[in-house]
């Protein structure tokens, strides 16, 4: 991708597999300074017998990215540690993976995400997302659709105040949805 300098907009699909995986190389050129992009949308699929680890912070890092959506591979938001480099992503989908950490607590500090979908993922050491307070500033759509193990929900007054859109179906194991949501557009178990 070196002799693309004058790329203003990039949509790329990476595909990851144990014996191949070009990811990084797409980081390299996402992160470096030898381009004029703007914008990036990025669709990563991890495919293999093994799960693929994704690099998230490494992900979150890039600037140009705006759209992000990641079928199947391990997402390790325990790693993610503050403070993270300003993050230009609006939209992240999370799609058959597994998740090891609260993902909350990493993405509701990114500060331009309004839409955030988690489909078919399997929460792997916790049983529990926390929201906290001031979290998820400018979120508008939230949709957590069939996620596994998920047992508590928990939102801190004062996160989310954009939300307008909230779907949750197909959490069998979830208790109980936090009161103050039920007025948004979609609720169901």
């Amino acid at each position: 991708m070196s002799g693309l300098n004058n790329l203003r907009f990039l949509g790329a699909i990476v595909n990851i597999r144990k014996e191949k995986n070009d990811l990084p190389q797409m980081l390299n050129y996402l992160n470096s300074n030898r381009h004029k992009l703007r914008e990036a949308q990025l669709e990563i699929r991890a495919y293999g017998e093994e799960e693929v680890v994704l690099p998230f912070r490494d992900l979150l890092s890039c600037h140009c990215l705006h759209q992000l959506t990641i079928f199947s591979g391990r997402c390790e938001f325990q790693k993610v540690k503050p403070p993270l480099s300003p993050s230009n992503l609006s939209e992240l989908s999370l799609l058959q993976c597994s998740i090891e950490g609260d993902p909350m607590s990493v993405l509701g500090d990114l500060p331009n995400l309004r839409r955030l979908l988690f489909l078919l993922v399997d929460l792997v050491d916790r049983k529990v997302m926390i929201i906290d307070a001031n979290a998820f500033p400018k979120l508008a759509s939230l949709e957590i659709i069939a996620i596994k193990n998920l047992e508590k929900w928990v939102v801190a007054e004062g996160s989310m105040p954009n939300l307008s859109h909230l779907e949750i179906a197909y959490c069998h194991e979830l208790e109980m949805t936090p009161d103050e949501y039920y007025n948004t557009q979609k609720v169901g178990n």
